[in-house]
């Protein structure tokens, strides 16, 4: 019998970092690989946004031909009771054009709304948990479950909270993580020295990915293990 593949994406590399290492993954040119109990392994950054998303969706399907994708990243919370470092399995993804899809292997009760364009002030959050009664907010889900839909793999969307639904993202904070979803670490330490005032928000900001980042990393591996142990 083939040996079972699992496919992890992420959208930026501070997602991807706590599951290579929770997983003892190897790096191996763009992706990590390994193993758990007889199932490969291999984790890969494809960037932030649809186009990106898709994109590394599809490599990994071609490249690998996965028994299962997992989407796995950080998401702003939309219902004011989550807290950084908060996990969720939405089994339900809602796009802001209204349209919905159910993922069958999300053992989640969250609803995850996919918007185009990153929810930063309160005032944005409020108004989409009033919209669309979803939990927590990204970028790519709802675009790689069709995407998987038209390959006909499965897909699991795991994330944790990095930004609460009282906290507001500086615009400029956006620019510190490029589309491909690399993190601007001199960028970062130049906003710092070059704008005192924010080097609180920056520091805020390094605190809640690094509860999410730590979340994630142990949702990853528990969830993939149930799904191992179910097949």
């Amino acid at each position: 019998m083939d040996m079972l593949v699992i496919a992890i994406l992420t959208a930026m590399d501070v997602e991807l970092a706590p599951i290579v290492t929770e997983l003892q993954l190897a790096g191996s040119g763009d992706d990590y690989v390994g193993e758990l109990d007889d199932v490969r392994l291999v984790a890969t950054v494809g960037g932030i946004g649809r186009d990106h998303a898709v994109a590394g969706l599809q490599r990994l399907h071609k490249e690998h031909k996965p028994n299962l994708i997992v989407s796995a990243g950080f998401a702003g919370g939309l219902d004011p009771f989550l807290k950084p470092g908060y996990s969720a399995a939405p089994a339900r993804l809602v796009h802001e054009s209204g349209d919905a899809i159910e993922l069958a292997e999300s053992p989640g009760e969250r609803t995850l709304l996919t918007i185009d364009a990153p929810a930063l002030s309160t005032e944005d959050k409020r108004l989409l948990r009033e919209r669309f009664a979803a939990d927590v907010v990204d970028m790519e889900a709802y675009h790689l479950a069709r995407a998987a839909a038209e390959l006909a793999v499965p897909l699991m969307v795991l994330r944790t909270i990095s930004d609460t639904a009282s906290d507001a993202i500086p615009r400029w904070a956006t620019r510190l993580v490029t589309p491909e979803g690399r993190t601007r670490r001199f960028a970062a330490a130049l906003t710092a020295m070059w704008h005192p005032r924010r080097i609180d928000p920056l520091l805020q900001l390094r605190r809640n990915a690094n509860a999410a980042a730590k979340a994630l990393g142990i949702s990853v591996a528990s969830n993939i293990a149930r799904w191992v142990a179910s097949h």
